[in-house]
């Protein structure tokens, strides 16, 4: 006779996911990895693998901080819902209106902070030179005004106003845009309009830093100077970092938002997202589509510095989100956690 205890084991579809998490880690040469299984209420289900650093013994902790990448957009297209929402600016608003003091091509004057927020704006991916403005330039603010700068003064865009283009450059725009109309630095907003409505204690912007997943190109750790990341122009756009536990936060309050239930985010995020759907394929920092394990709407979004790299989806009808990260990036590194993601979305639906 079986006992109750085992019959449980066995019908846990988790009971055995950290021994293939650890084999899909060996396998695709990732140092360490970080996986979370997100539902609308109640705690995350958390796992880790590996090592902080290729060569050494310090295994990665449930508690480690892990590198964002893009998928910093998202909380830069939230903080602009939060804004819109209190009236201090419009999805409308043209980019003259935005920066009346600012030399604009006619081409991009009449852009709309929505086109910004969904890539349409014909912005080039990224500007000529990040590092430039950081070593011109030791104020945050200015930093980004700079790249503003360079990038509004163009002889019309490349890319054709209202057709995707993935642009780092764009959310470099809508993080100036937010400073500007809060007469504050990014980090101080992304930590008073993020980080503290969800208690996520852990954020904080560039390296992990020393006793953290450290950053890697392949099975290579990277040498520690000023390139261990995105230049600092660059945080609205990527330079995010947090732990799994407190990332998980910020997706399963997104995923109640999208489920019409209690959040810390405007109506106005949602009514975007679905606004969105069917019509763009991009909207306030998410990938947005449909897929049938999800019964329908999909978010998803990668990120990546070159040395990192992670990826989340949310799918608001099944009421799941799932969150894989590694420090390393490279190689075979998308394909092993797209593998994780999905290892994670057929145990979810069991």
């Amino acid at each position: 006779m079986v006992s109750a205890l085992l019959v449980g084991v066995a019908l846990d579809p988790w009971a055995d996911f950290p021994a293939r998490l650890e084999a899909l880690r060996v396998e695709g040469k990732l140092p360490g990895v970080a996986a979370a299984f997100v539902r609308p209420e109640g705690e995350p289900q958390i796992f880790v693998a590996g090592v902080r650093k290729y060569g050494e013994n310090d295994a990665v902790q449930p508690t480690d901080r892990w590198h964002l990448g893009s998928c910093t957009k998202s909380m830069t297209g939230m903080i602009l819902a939060t804004l819109v929402a209190e009236g201090k600016l419009k999805w409308d608003m043209t980019l003259a209106e935005a920066f009346p003091s600012a030399k604009i091509d006619p081409a991009f004057r009449p852009v709309t902070l929505r086109q910004v927020l969904s890539m349409e704006a014909g912005f080039e991916p990224n500007a000529a030179n990040w590092w430039s403005f950081q070593r011109e330039e030791p104020d945050l603010r200015k930093q980004r005004m700079l790249a503003v700068a360079e990038a509004l003064d163009k002889p019309g865009p490349k890319a054709k106003v209202g057709a995707f283009t993935y642009s780092n450059v764009s959310f470099v725009v809508a993080g100036a845009l937010a400073e500007r109309t809060l007469n504050q630095p990014y980090e101080r907003i992304f930590l008073d309009r993020v980080a503290k409505p969800l208690g996520l204690k852990s954020a904080g912007f560039g390296p992990t830093g020393e006793g953290q997943p450290w950053p890697h190109i392949g099975t290579k750790p990277q040498a520690a100077n000023e390139t261990l990341d995105n230049a600092s122009a660059m945080t609205a756009a990527g330079r995010a970092h947090m732990s799994m536990r407190d990332w998980s936060r910020y997706a399963q309050s997104v995923l109640r938002a999208m489920r019409g239930e209690s959040s810390p985010w405007p109506k106005t995020f949602r009514d975007e997202i679905l606004a969105a759907q069917g019509k763009r394929g991009y909207a306030l920092g998410w990938g947005i589509g449909e897929r049938p394990w999800a019964k329908g709407l999909v978010l998803t979004h990668g990120g990546s510095n070159t040395m990192n790299t992670c990826t989340v989806w949310i799918a608001p009808e099944t009421g799941h989100a799932f969150l894989v990260a590694t420090n390393t990036a490279g190689g075979t590194t998308s394909k092993t956690l797209d593998t994780l993601i999905g290892e994670l979305i057929q145990r979810a639906n069991r």
